[in-house]
């Protein structure tokens, strides 16, 4: 029988937000491969009702916040709030911030996730995590290897499939293609043309990742469908 319905809802950062900086909007936008995942899955699954909840937050770190935002773990918690059934899939996608924030120690960083883990499991039926996304190249050669490091992380735990990488990857498995970040505007530079920060996709690498992830989603919803 096929699922009738089934929710998803993704819980990451400004680098599943938008894909451009300077977009006037205070909300997830739909060019954000959250909102791009759920045209593609309804097509992939047109016998059922597929929901995709963009929950991602700003400048977040599992457990902190930069300049005093909204913590990872504090969305979580407001997620879980407006889904006490457990049903829906909680999709995480762990962000660099979360690095930066504590100074590239991937050790601290890996006990906070891990806490926020726990707390999504028992809040979730279904929790699936993404492996964190690569700094583009030309980026900090350190900020790219913690970010191997923690993803290394996710999978010595189980966490993340050992097959599992970022579509936004490039061939050396450390820093991201170019062309998935080139288009990004920081309007916080104030110059003509796009200003990509190597860190926050465009709209190019957004597609890509929701076009990685849907092979994987269309074989979990039936199973997991409510």
């Amino acid at each position: 029988m096929p699922c009738p319905a089934v929710e998803l809802v993704v819980l990451g950062n400004s680098t599943d937000y938008w894909p451009n900086f300077v977009v006037g909007v205070d909300a997830p936008t739909d060019d954000a491969w959250p909102a791009l995942l759920e045209t593609m899955l309804a097509r992939s699954l047109p016998a059922t009702d597929v929901s995709v909840e963009n929950g991602s937050v700003l400048g977040a770190g599992f457990d902190i916040g930069l300049y005093g935002v909204t913590s990872m773990t504090e969305q979580l918690r407001t997620l879980a709030s407006a889904h006490t059934d457990g049903s829906a899939v909680l999709v995480v996608a762990p962000s660099v911030v979360d690095l930066q924030l504590r100074s590239l120690d991937v050790d601290a960083s890996y006990e906070a996730f891990d806490a926020m883990y726990d707390e999504a499991t028992s809040a979730f039926e279904t929790v699936a995590v993404l492996p964190m996304n690569p700094v583009a190249v030309g980026s900090d050669p350190a900020v790219a290897q913690a970010i191997a490091e923690f993803n290394r992380r996710l999978v010595e735990s189980g966490v993340v499939d050992p097959d599992d990488r970022s579509p936004l990857l490039s061939d050396d498995g450390l820093f991201g293609r170019p062309a998935y970040y080139d288009d990004f505007d920081d309007g916080r530079l104030d110059t003509a043309g796009p200003d990509p920060d190597g860190l926050h996709p465009d709209v190019d690498g957004h597609a890509a990742i929701a076009t990685g992830l849907v092979p994987a989603l269309v074989e979990l919803i039936p199973i997991v469908c409510p």
